[in-house]
């Protein structure tokens, strides 16, 4: 009911002009929050940005020294058949060697 005694005593004119200084300095209020946030959004888009470029070099890295895995199993390949030759050949020798301390 205050609020209401306050109203009728100053008037309506006056009760209006103060509404509308409140709304203008909400409106204030919320045009600074408002820039903060957009700084922040290009901050952020600036961050992501440098993100994304360092992703790109990346990328652009590994599509340059990509192996296939066929081609992988190519180089290695030949590198398992030369270990199972002379695994076969020390088994050889070591039978050889076994063969001549038993004589």
């Amino acid at each position: 009911m205050e609020f209401l005694s306050i109203v009728n005593s100053l008037g309506p004119t006056a009760v209006i002009i103060l509404l509308i200084v409140l709304v203008l300095m909400q409106m204030k209020n919320q045009s600074k929050e408002m820039g903060g946030i957009a700084r922040r959004i290009d901050g952020m888009a600036e961050k992501q940005a440098e993100k994304d470029k360092e992703q790109d070099e990346k990328l652009g890295y590994l599509q340059q020294h990509y192996v296939t895995k066929e081609d992988l199993f190519q180089q290695f390949g030949g590198w398992r058949t030369e270990l199972g030759n002379v695994n076969k050949q020390l088994l050889h020798i070591t039978e050889l060697v076994a063969k001549g301390s038993r004589d």
